[in-house]
Parts: C-alpha cells; sequence; structure tokens
C-alpha cells in the first residue's frame, strides 16, 4: 500500500519531507502536484465487492488507484485549470467549481485515512477560519493575545459597532515561540525553524494543544505565542495555522518522522496519533 503526498511543487515543506522519506518508501511514496488533477482522466470503478474506487490517470502516464493508497497528506493549496484560462468568468467558475467537488469526493473516498480527513473540513483546500479555532482554543484554556481578545469582542458587536482587528498574519510572523504537530510528534521551534528548549511550562501548552488540535479534526497543526512582559510572565497564542510552511530542518524532522509513523499505522488505529499524547522532540 502507498502513501500519497498531494503537494505543490512550490511546497518547501511537502518537498522536503517526500524527499526525506524517498529512501526507505521508494516505489511506495507518490508524490502528486495539484496542477496535475485538472488535466487527469477520471474513472470510478467497482468491484466485485461493490466497493468503488477512483482511477486517476496522469498526463505522464502514471496511474493512481485509491485502493492501492494507504494514507494522503494533501496539501492542496489551489486546484489551477489552465485549459480555462482563456474562458469567459462563468465557464471559469463553473469549470472550478466541478474540479473542486470532483477532488473532494476522491480525497473523501479515504476518510480518515487522509490528512486533513475530507469528510471533516469538506474542500479539498480548507481554510481555518479565526472563530473556528479563536473559541475553542479559548475554552481549552489557552490563554489568547490580546489582540484576539479584541477580535472576539469585534464579532459579538454589531457590524455598525465593529472596530477593525489588527493584521493577526503580520503579527504571527514575528512570534517566537511555535510548537509544531504533526501525527503524534511535537517540535518547539523558534522564528527560524530551528528546535529550541521548551517553555518551563510545556507540558501544560502540549496537552492543550493537543486538545485543540483534535477538536479541529487536524494532525498537523502549528501554534504560535508571544510572551508579552517579564521572562515569568505566561505565553499567549497568537496564530493557529493549520497548514505550516517552516521547511527547516527540525520541521522536516518532525513532519516526516510524524508522517511515517502514521503511514505504518494500521487503518483500525489511524485515529491514534489524533487522540494519543504527542511525542515532543528535544535537542
Amino acid at each position: 500500500m502507498s502513501l500519497l503526498i498531494l503537494a505543490h511543487a512550490r511546497d518547501a515543506l511537502a518537498q522536503a519531507v517526500a524527499q526525506r522519506l524517498r529512501p526507505g518508501l521508494g516505489e511506495q511514496l507518490l508524490q502528486v502536484a495539484p496542477e496535475a488533477l485538472a488535466s487527469a482522466a477520471w474513472a470510478l470503478q467497482q468491484d466485485a465487492q461493490g466497493r468503488l474506487q477512483t482511477r486517476l490517470t496522469l498526463a505522464d502516464g502514471r496511474v493512481i488507484c485509491s485502493r492501492t493508497v494507504q494514507r494522503v497528506w494533501s496539501r492542496v493549496q489551489a486546484l489551477p485549470q489552465p485549459a480555462f484560462a482563456r474562458s469567459p468568468a462563468k465557464d471559469r467558475d463553473y469549470a472550478a467549481a466541478e474540479l473542486q467537488a470532483l477532488v473532494s469526493s476522491w480525497l473523501a473516498e479515504w476518510g480518515s485515512q487522509a490528512e486533513p480527513a475530507q469528510r471533516a473540513h469538506c474542500s479539498p483546500t480548507p481554510a481555518l477560519a479565526l472563530l473556528h479555532w479563536l473559541l475553542p482554543a479559548q475554552q481549552l484554556g489557552l490563554m489568547l493575545h490580546p489582540v484576539l481578545h479584541q477580535a472576539l469582542q469585534t464579532e459579538a458587536q454589531p457590524p455598525s459597532a465593529a472596530q477593525p482587528v489588527p493584521d493577526l498574519a503580520a503579527r504571527s510572523e514575528d512570534a517566537p515561540w511555535r510548537l509544531l504537530l504533526a501525527w503524534g510528534q511535537a517540535s518547539w521551534l523558534n522564528v527560524r525553524g530551528t528546535r529550541m528548549p521548551p517553555p518551563p511550562d510545556a507540558a501544560d501548552l502540549l496537552q492543550r494543544a493537543q486538545a485543540l488540535a483534535q477538536q479541529l479534526q487536524l494532525r498537523v497543526l502549528e501554534l504560535r505565542w508571544q510572551r508579552l512582559g517579564p521572562p515569568e510572565a505566561p505565553l499567549r497564542l497568537v496564530a493557529v495555522l493549520p497548514c505550516p510552511n517552516q521547511a527547516s530542518a527540525a520541521a522536516v524532522e518532525c513532519v516526516a518522522a510524524g508522517l511515517l509513523r502514521w503511514w505504518r499505522e494500521e487503518p483500525a488505529s489511524a485515529g491514534v496519533a489524533l487522540n494519543g499524547r504527542a511525542r515532543e522532540q528535544t535537542s
């Protein structure tokens, strides 16, 4: 059974993880760029037991059969269709909707054996809206950055009274404390992606971060914190990223180890990495 990594060529983390796993997995590791899906030939087949499977023939001649792929790590950020580049807008929109539905249905065949699970996120390019993770994080006791409290208050106000929220994405880029979770692996990284010593309250933060990942139904997640005030002040959460993009050696090691362990699990125990305790990597 194969492991399929669905990622763009520009996705440095996914490409580095694939390169790390290639020597050990060989032909069991399949890499497909989302750009290749629009030009592929799709066929839905039914076996003797009545089970459906999708047979995908790529333009380069490779064949991907859903029944021979055990796990899928999807990093799809877009589904371009060059063939419709010069078509009227309504035709491009219709083609885009059709392809998105097709890819969603395809990924849903794997159920929880795909990350992220398509049946939980309903889109091949899932976006994690602010309130989707902000409210659960608060309920789980993770201390929030004051800007996030402002965001909660803004959402609770009538539109006419709402105040603009500062740019959270820009603020999180400078967050010095980052916790990367990947299929039960965990690693504390700094802004450069180098592994760093865990903070004093790392065990508590890790437990709460795991619980948040479970609620969001994501096995791969990056949480970013800032410390406001003196060194003994608690870390405050500023961002949660469902598609980490740090491609440092430490990040690649964490994700590759978690992905390999998940792929080797029996399908019946596939939820262990999501629901169990994370294995924290330290220097």
